[in-house]
């Protein structure tokens, strides 16, 4: 399983190869809100670990293997999004799941259970295990 870090770059670069074409450091360090020489440190170990490509002066671009778990990330996200919509009813403005805890593992539940919108939920017994499997980071392989 990959740090929030590196996840956090991965989908900050895929989102300005989106955009740009290319990410760029600068563009990188000003997305993440960090200093240029933590980019050129993490963009170093996700070209030593296969992630990306980095051209010096050019920009960085994602390999096919990170482009992977970018997209797998931001399914991932998508799945988390919906299931908070559709069993909360929350609206799309209101969710990010980025910003919104795991409604499976229960990290950062205190949140919702603050605002009463779940009570005090010991398990989610009705969340479909395909769902919990990529929602906790397991891999669709996992899920049944």
């Amino acid at each position: 399983m990959l740090s929030t870090s590196i996840e956090d770059y991965i989908k900050t670069i895929y989102g300005l190869e989106v955009e740009h074409r290319k990410a760029t450091t600068k563009r990188i360090a000003t997305s993440l809100d960090v200093k240029m020489a933590s980019v050129t440190g993490m963009v170093k170990h996700l070209a030593a670990e296969g992630f990306l490509r980095h051209i010096p002066y050019q920009g960085v671009h994602l390999t096919e293997k990170g482009r992977k778990v970018a997209v797998k990330m931001i399914r991932r996200h998508r799945i988390i999004e919906l299931f908070l919509c559709r069993t909360l009813s929350l609206t799309w403005d209101e969710v990010d799941a980025d910003e919104v805890p795991c409604p499976v593992c229960g990290c950062e539940l205190e949140t919702l259970r603050e605002s009463g919108l779940l009570g005090c939920p010991a398990s989610w017994p009705l969340l479909p295990a395909a769902l919990s499997a990529l929602c906790c980071g397991g891999s669709r392989e996992e899920a049944p």
